[in-house]
């Protein structure tokens, strides 16, 4: 979210010291990430350490927060999890949010500073691993299995709909109206495709396994040491490994860094299918994710802009509309 939640910072403060025995200094609002029902701040303790507070509206996913913390203990080091408050619970209620509190990275996203090969082929032995990781029974059973119902789908027609009929006086959503008539038929092609894919995917029964689910490079923290970081574990499920493959095997990496990841991971052969239905799903999940945003007045205006201008980007050459096109293509040829 690019606006602060309403909760005040002295709320914050005393929520650390009750909850987790920190005493913070100071706590900084941090306008980054896509979810617009997640917050996140910079927490600098009196004794000159750091943390990464998150705040959720409403109740956490269970399996989002207790995975990482069972995969961090299992010697997964690359995941960064919670850290658990003094009486070992590893999320605490304020008011309608949930607080988390992560260890803070001292890095940099994989997007700003580039992987080398040693790093790629530990990124490759990593997801190997996560891949598989049998999970306890009871745990298990809270991680979302992989339904290959692509939810961006409805969503899409439902602003097909509200967006074509242009009675908004909003400037935003005259904007987003005008980028949608542009691109409407690509659009509604990729919530058509997405569908009979997960059809195909789902007549098909894949293997399921451990995923992060939304691996990719923005995702990835480097530190000056070079080390790897894992973040953001919410879309966290039991999918075909090619939901987490798909970042490595098509989009823009290269063939030497796409070489140097299966030097880690090890022999596979993704399915073609698998990998088309994952970029289209990732596509109309964008489109329904930006595009329901713009006209979500509850939003603050740098929200719904910021929001606008990612939902133009989709349609650039090279960004997921294009990639998922290749991957079709690539599929037809097969």
């Amino acid at each position: 979210m690019r606006e602060r939640p309403p909760l005040p910072d002295s709320a914050l403060v005393a929520a650390l010291a009750d909850g987790w025995g920190v005493v913070a200094a100071a706590v900084e609002f941090l306008p980054v990430g896509d979810d617009s029902n997640a917050w996140s701040y910079r927490v600098a303790a009196a004794d000159g350490g750091r943390r990464h507070l998150k705040v959720r509206r409403g109740p956490v996913d269970p399996a989002t927060v207790l995975v990482p913390m069972a995969l961090r203990d299992h010697g997964l080091e690359q995941v960064v999890a919670a850290l658990p408050a003094e009486d070992g619970d590893p999320w605490r209620p304020l008011g309608d949010f949930t607080l988390v509190v992560y260890p803070w990275v001292d890095g940099v996203s994989a997007m700003e500073r580039r992987l080398g090969d040693r790093q790629w082929t530990a990124l490759g032995r990593f997801v190997a691993e996560l891949h598989r990781t049998v999970l306890p029974a009871a745990l298990a059973a809270t991680v979302a299995r992989e339904s290959f119902v692509p939810w961006g789908a409805g969503p899409v027609r439902a602003l097909d709909a509200r967006v074509g009929q242009g009675r908004s006086s909003d400037p935003l959503a005259w904007e987003l109206a005008a980028l949608w008539r542009t691109h409407r038929d690509r659009i509604l092609h990729a919530a058509d495709r997405a569908e009979r894919l997960g059809r195909a995917m789902a007549a098909a029964r894949p293997e399921r396994v451990l995923c992060h689910a939304d691996i990719h490079l923005a995702n990835l923290l480097v530190d000056s040491d070079g080390h790897l970081a894992v973040v953001d574990w919410d879309g966290l499920a039991l999918a075909p490994r090619e939901r987490d493959l798909c970042s490595f095997v098509t989009g823009g990496v290269t063939g030497q860094q796409r070489a140097r990841f299966f030097d880690g991971y090890g022999q596979a052969t993704p399915d073609p299918a698998a990998l088309a239905y994952y970029r289209w799903e990732w596509v109309v999940q964008e489109l329904a994710d930006y595009g329901g945003r713009v006209v979500d007045d509850r939003l603050g205006e740098a929200t719904r802009r910021h929001a606008l201008e990612e939902f133009r980007r989709l349609f650039a050459p090279g960004d997921v509309v294009e990639v998922a096109r290749r991957v079709d293509q690539d599929l037809e040829i097969r």
